[in-house]
């Protein structure tokens, strides 16, 4: 609802190619168009000069460089792991609790594996 009463908005990321950098994205523009989206993200790092914390401007990139991508053998363990609980009998939200992982993500994964399965 806060975002309503905003003409402007940005949001930071830490980027997962370099923990030393951050990213400044706009998530909302009002009365301009959208300069710093997910094509053009302002790289920065943050720098400690004199005693005094700062980001210190680095670059342009794209957020897609800068985000984390799940490693496809962790996530064909995960869905094989799953879909196993699953037909054990275990809920979503037991199969979440054994995994670590929300009950939303453990659906996900077993509706991929069997996507996987008819796609085959």
């Amino acid at each position: 609802m806060l975002m309503n009463f905003c003409d402007s908005a940005f949001t930071v990321g830490e980027s997962q190619a370099d923990k030393s950098l951050r990213y400044l994205k706009q998530i909302k523009q009002r009365n301009t168009g959208e300069v710093y989206g997910t094509d053009n993200v302002c790289l920065c790092q943050i720098a400690r000069p004199y005693n005094f914390l700062q980001y210190e401007f680095v670059g342009y990139g794209r957020e897609w460089d800068h985000l984390k991508r799940p490693k496809e053998s962790e996530s064909d363990h995960l869905m094989a792991e799953a879909v196993e609980l699953k037909q054990q009998g275990l809920s979503l939200r037991e199969i979440g609790r054994k995994l670590g992982l929300q009950h939303q993500k453990v659906d996900r994964l077993i509706k991929a594996s069997e996507k996987k399965v008819i796609g085959h």
